[in-house]
Protein backbone atom coordinates (compact mmCIF):
# COMPACT_ATOMS: atom_id res chain seq x y z
CA UNK A 1 0.00 0.00 0.00
CA UNK A 2 2.70 2.68 0.91
CA UNK A 3 4.15 1.70 -2.61
CA UNK A 4 1.07 2.94 -4.17
CA UNK A 5 0.48 5.79 -2.17
CA UNK A 6 4.20 6.87 -2.91
CA UNK A 7 3.52 6.29 -7.00
CA UNK A 8 0.19 8.34 -6.83
CA UNK A 9 1.81 10.82 -4.52
CA UNK A 10 4.47 11.14 -7.00
CA UNK A 11 2.39 11.93 -10.13
CA UNK A 12 0.46 14.52 -8.06
CA UNK A 13 3.13 15.97 -7.33
CA UNK A 14 4.96 16.24 -11.09
CA UNK A 15 1.73 17.31 -12.57
CA UNK A 16 1.13 20.16 -10.26
CA UNK A 17 4.74 21.04 -11.24
CA UNK A 18 3.82 21.06 -14.79
CA UNK A 19 0.40 22.83 -14.79
CA UNK A 20 2.88 25.77 -13.10
CA UNK A 21 3.50 26.65 -16.36
CA UNK A 22 0.05 27.62 -17.20
CA UNK A 23 1.16 29.90 -20.35
CA UNK A 24 2.24 26.57 -21.90
CA UNK A 25 -0.15 24.44 -21.56
CA UNK A 26 -3.95 23.37 -22.10
CA UNK A 27 -5.36 21.80 -19.17
CA UNK A 28 -8.51 19.95 -20.35
CA UNK A 29 -8.97 16.44 -19.14
CA UNK A 30 -11.00 14.35 -21.56
CA UNK A 31 -12.52 12.11 -19.28
CA UNK A 32 -12.32 11.20 -15.79
CA UNK A 33 -13.35 8.49 -13.50
CA UNK A 34 -12.08 6.96 -9.97
CA UNK A 35 -10.67 3.11 -9.60
CA UNK A 36 -10.47 1.02 -6.40
CA UNK A 37 -7.41 -0.46 -5.44
CA UNK A 38 -8.38 -3.85 -6.89
CA UNK A 39 -8.88 -2.15 -10.15
CA UNK A 40 -5.55 -0.71 -9.98
CA UNK A 41 -4.34 -4.19 -9.92
CA UNK A 42 -6.33 -5.67 -12.77
CA UNK A 43 -6.31 -3.10 -14.99
CA UNK A 44 -2.50 -1.88 -14.84
CA UNK A 45 -1.75 -0.14 -17.73
CA UNK A 46 0.58 2.44 -19.43
CA UNK A 47 -0.86 5.85 -20.52
CA UNK A 48 0.47 9.55 -21.71
CA UNK A 49 -1.29 11.91 -20.31
CA UNK A 50 0.54 15.08 -22.27
CA UNK A 51 3.59 16.44 -23.95
CA UNK A 52 5.09 19.53 -24.66
CA UNK A 53 7.30 20.56 -27.47
CA UNK A 54 10.23 23.57 -27.50
CA UNK A 55 12.07 23.43 -30.89
CA UNK A 56 13.08 20.30 -31.67
CA UNK A 57 12.55 18.23 -28.63
CA UNK A 58 9.70 16.94 -27.26
CA UNK A 59 8.72 16.08 -23.72
CA UNK A 60 6.27 12.96 -23.09
CA UNK A 61 4.41 12.88 -19.46
CA UNK A 62 3.32 8.66 -19.09
CA UNK A 63 2.91 6.94 -16.56
CA UNK A 64 1.12 3.44 -15.53
CA UNK A 65 -1.60 3.43 -13.43
CA UNK A 66 0.67 1.75 -10.47
CA UNK A 67 4.16 1.19 -10.18
CA UNK A 68 3.87 -2.72 -9.94
CA UNK A 69 7.29 -3.82 -8.65
CA UNK A 70 7.20 -6.62 -5.83
CA UNK A 71 2.94 -6.08 -5.74
CA UNK A 72 2.54 -9.07 -8.23
CA UNK A 73 3.11 -12.86 -7.21
CA UNK A 74 3.68 -16.32 -9.30
CA UNK A 75 1.89 -19.05 -7.42
CA UNK A 76 2.67 -22.62 -8.38
CA UNK A 77 0.90 -23.16 -11.74
CA UNK A 78 2.54 -19.84 -12.72
CA UNK A 79 -0.56 -17.68 -12.46
CA UNK A 80 0.12 -14.43 -11.57
CA UNK A 81 -1.95 -12.76 -8.13
CA UNK A 82 -1.73 -9.14 -6.45
CA UNK A 83 0.20 -9.80 -3.10
CA UNK A 84 -1.21 -8.13 0.10
CA UNK A 85 2.27 -6.67 1.06
CA UNK A 86 5.02 -5.11 -0.43
CA UNK A 87 7.85 -7.60 -0.92
CA UNK A 88 10.81 -5.59 0.48
CA UNK A 89 13.53 -8.17 -0.19
CA UNK A 90 12.41 -9.03 -3.56
CA UNK A 91 12.57 -5.00 -4.38
CA UNK A 92 16.47 -5.43 -3.31
CA UNK A 93 17.28 -8.18 -5.59
CA UNK A 94 19.47 -7.04 -8.57
CA UNK A 95 16.80 -8.15 -11.53
CA UNK A 96 14.42 -5.24 -10.68
CA UNK A 97 16.82 -2.70 -11.68
CA UNK A 98 15.96 -3.53 -15.24
CA UNK A 99 12.66 -1.84 -15.31
CA UNK A 100 12.90 1.09 -18.06
CA UNK A 101 10.04 2.77 -20.11
CA UNK A 102 11.48 3.00 -23.98
CA UNK A 103 10.40 6.00 -26.63
CA UNK A 104 9.81 4.63 -29.95
CA UNK A 105 8.98 6.69 -33.35
CA UNK A 106 6.42 5.07 -36.22
CA UNK A 107 7.36 5.35 -39.37
CA UNK A 108 5.39 3.86 -42.27
CA UNK A 109 4.58 0.85 -39.60
CA UNK A 110 7.87 0.41 -38.43
CA UNK A 111 9.11 1.18 -34.68
CA UNK A 112 12.49 2.78 -33.94
CA UNK A 113 13.74 3.08 -30.10
CA UNK A 114 14.82 6.64 -29.78
CA UNK A 115 15.48 6.85 -25.68
CA UNK A 116 15.21 4.55 -22.56
CA UNK A 117 14.50 5.34 -19.44
CA UNK A 118 14.12 3.99 -15.87
CA UNK A 119 11.12 3.69 -14.03
CA UNK A 120 11.46 5.46 -11.45
CA UNK A 121 9.54 8.48 -9.87
CA UNK A 122 10.56 10.94 -12.67
CA UNK A 123 7.73 11.82 -15.38
CA UNK A 124 10.12 13.98 -18.19
CA UNK A 125 10.18 11.66 -20.74
CA UNK A 126 11.86 13.66 -23.64
CA UNK A 127 13.24 12.70 -27.15
CA UNK A 128 15.86 15.12 -29.31
CA UNK A 129 17.39 15.44 -32.84
CA UNK A 130 14.18 15.85 -34.57
CA UNK A 131 13.58 17.67 -37.82
CA UNK A 132 12.05 21.06 -37.61
CA UNK A 133 7.84 21.48 -38.02
CA UNK A 134 7.69 17.73 -39.01
CA UNK A 135 4.95 15.42 -37.73
CA UNK A 136 6.43 12.75 -35.39
CA UNK A 137 4.41 9.53 -34.39
CA UNK A 138 5.78 8.18 -30.64
CA UNK A 139 4.27 5.18 -28.85
CA UNK A 140 5.79 4.24 -25.01
CA UNK A 141 6.83 0.78 -24.04
CA UNK A 142 7.70 -0.33 -20.16
CA UNK A 143 9.37 -3.63 -19.01
CA UNK A 144 8.61 -3.88 -15.62
CA UNK A 145 8.93 -7.20 -12.78
CA UNK A 146 5.74 -9.19 -11.86
CA UNK A 147 8.11 -11.78 -9.84
CA UNK A 148 10.30 -13.20 -8.24
CA UNK A 149 9.34 -16.78 -9.11
CA UNK A 150 11.59 -19.69 -7.21
CA UNK A 151 11.93 -22.86 -8.86
CA UNK A 152 11.56 -26.09 -7.21
CA UNK A 153 15.36 -25.91 -6.61
CA UNK A 154 15.16 -22.87 -4.57
CA UNK A 155 16.58 -20.37 -7.67
CA UNK A 156 14.62 -16.89 -7.50
CA UNK A 157 14.27 -14.88 -10.71
CA UNK A 158 12.49 -12.10 -12.27
CA UNK A 159 9.31 -12.23 -14.23
CA UNK A 160 9.08 -9.35 -16.68
CA UNK A 161 5.87 -7.86 -18.06
CA UNK A 162 5.56 -5.72 -20.97
CA UNK A 163 3.12 -2.72 -21.68
CA UNK A 164 2.85 -0.38 -25.09
CA UNK A 165 0.98 2.99 -24.76
CA UNK A 166 -1.30 4.02 -27.55
CA UNK A 167 0.51 5.87 -30.38
CA UNK A 168 0.31 9.88 -29.94
CA UNK A 169 1.07 12.15 -32.91
CA UNK A 170 3.48 15.65 -32.09
CA UNK A 171 4.49 18.21 -34.52
CA UNK A 172 7.89 19.87 -33.37
CA UNK A 173 8.20 23.69 -33.69
CA UNK A 174 9.92 25.61 -37.10
CA UNK A 175 13.17 26.40 -37.79
CA UNK A 176 14.06 30.03 -36.79
CA UNK A 177 14.60 32.90 -39.47
CA UNK A 178 16.72 35.87 -39.46
CA UNK A 179 17.17 38.94 -41.58
CA UNK A 180 17.99 39.01 -44.82
CA UNK A 181 17.16 42.76 -46.07
CA UNK A 182 16.23 46.13 -43.93
CA UNK A 183 15.28 49.52 -45.73
CA UNK A 184 15.41 52.72 -43.68
CA UNK A 185 13.60 55.79 -44.30
CA UNK A 186 12.62 59.09 -42.06
CA UNK A 187 8.88 56.93 -41.14
CA UNK A 188 9.58 54.05 -42.68
CA UNK A 189 11.07 50.68 -42.57
CA UNK A 190 11.12 47.96 -44.72
CA UNK A 191 11.96 44.46 -43.10
CA UNK A 192 12.47 41.13 -45.09
CA UNK A 193 13.50 37.95 -43.44
CA UNK A 194 14.07 34.43 -44.78
CA UNK A 195 11.22 31.76 -45.52
CA UNK A 196 10.83 28.61 -43.41
CA UNK A 197 8.25 25.77 -42.98
CA UNK A 198 5.78 27.44 -40.59
CA UNK A 199 2.48 27.97 -40.35
CA UNK A 200 3.02 32.08 -40.16
CA UNK A 201 5.13 34.71 -38.60
CA UNK A 202 5.37 37.04 -35.39
CA UNK A 203 7.00 40.13 -35.89
CA UNK A 204 7.88 41.85 -32.69
CA UNK A 205 9.33 44.96 -31.67
CA UNK A 206 11.43 46.11 -28.22
CA UNK A 207 10.07 48.14 -25.75
CA UNK A 208 13.19 50.06 -24.24
CA UNK A 209 11.65 51.68 -21.41
CA UNK A 210 9.15 47.92 -20.73
CA UNK A 211 12.32 46.04 -21.34
CA UNK A 212 9.98 43.83 -23.08
CA UNK A 213 8.90 41.87 -26.29
CA UNK A 214 5.85 42.26 -27.80
CA UNK A 215 4.09 41.18 -31.02
CA UNK A 216 3.16 44.38 -33.32
CA UNK A 217 1.99 42.12 -36.53
CA UNK A 218 1.16 38.60 -37.06
CA UNK A 219 1.74 37.28 -40.55
CA UNK A 220 0.92 34.15 -42.85
CA UNK A 221 3.52 31.72 -43.96
CA UNK A 222 3.48 33.30 -47.70
CA UNK A 223 4.35 36.85 -46.23
CA UNK A 224 8.72 37.31 -45.52
CA UNK A 225 8.35 41.25 -45.37
CA UNK A 226 6.97 43.83 -43.59
CA UNK A 227 6.53 47.67 -44.27
CA UNK A 228 6.78 49.51 -41.05
CA UNK A 229 4.77 53.37 -40.67
CA UNK A 230 4.18 55.99 -38.83
CA UNK A 231 8.10 55.90 -36.70
CA UNK A 232 9.43 58.90 -35.58
CA UNK A 233 12.29 60.43 -37.01
CA UNK A 234 16.01 59.79 -35.93
CA UNK A 235 14.83 57.17 -33.65
CA UNK A 236 15.99 53.44 -32.33
CA UNK A 237 14.06 50.49 -33.00
CA UNK A 238 14.61 46.53 -32.90
CA UNK A 239 12.82 44.20 -34.20
CA UNK A 240 12.58 40.31 -34.46
CA UNK A 241 10.34 37.24 -36.20
CA UNK A 242 9.93 34.13 -34.77
CA UNK A 243 8.08 31.66 -36.83
CA UNK A 244 5.09 29.45 -35.42
CA UNK A 245 3.36 26.27 -36.11
CA UNK A 246 0.31 24.66 -34.09
CA UNK A 247 0.70 20.54 -32.32
CA UNK A 248 -0.66 18.25 -35.36
CA UNK A 249 -2.88 16.38 -32.96
CA UNK A 250 -4.73 18.23 -29.89
CA UNK A 251 -7.09 15.80 -28.93
CA UNK A 252 -5.63 12.30 -27.38
CA UNK A 253 -6.95 9.48 -28.89
CA UNK A 254 -8.60 7.94 -25.45
CA UNK A 255 -9.42 8.36 -21.93
CA UNK A 256 -7.32 9.34 -19.37
CA UNK A 257 -7.90 7.09 -16.28
CA UNK A 258 -7.00 8.99 -12.97
CA UNK A 259 -9.43 11.40 -11.56
CA UNK A 260 -8.78 15.02 -11.71
CA UNK A 261 -5.37 14.29 -13.75
CA UNK A 262 -4.79 16.85 -16.35
CA UNK A 263 -3.95 16.22 -19.48
CA UNK A 264 -1.38 18.52 -21.12
CA UNK A 265 -0.68 19.22 -24.56
CA UNK A 266 1.83 22.26 -25.79
CA UNK A 267 -0.91 25.11 -27.32
CA UNK A 268 1.28 26.74 -29.72
CA UNK A 269 4.86 25.76 -31.52
CA UNK A 270 7.26 29.21 -31.78
CA UNK A 271 10.59 28.65 -32.91
CA UNK A 272 13.75 30.64 -31.53
CA UNK A 273 13.29 34.04 -32.51
CA UNK A 274 15.45 35.53 -35.08
CA UNK A 275 18.61 37.51 -33.43
CA UNK A 276 17.22 41.40 -33.49
CA UNK A 277 18.26 43.83 -35.98
CA UNK A 278 18.81 47.67 -34.46
CA UNK A 279 18.12 50.18 -37.16
CA UNK A 280 17.47 54.14 -36.84
CA UNK A 281 15.10 55.90 -38.93
CA UNK A 282 17.10 58.88 -40.64
CA UNK A 283 16.32 62.59 -39.57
Amino acid sequence: MKKLISTLLCISVAAQAVCLQANAYTTTPPAEYSHTVEEFVKNDKLYIYGYYVRDTKVWLWADNIVSPECWYGIDENGEVYARDEYDIDAYNDDFLHDDRIEIYTIKNGEKELVNVYTTDCEYERWTTDLKPYTTYKFQLKIRYFIGPYTDKDGNRYGVYKYQWSDPIKIRTCPKKTGFTFTKVARHTARLKWKAVKCEGYKLQQYDYKKKKWSTIRTLPKSKTSAMLTGLKANTKYKYRVMPYGHVADKRYPRTVDIKDQPFLYSSALFAKPSKAVVLRTKK
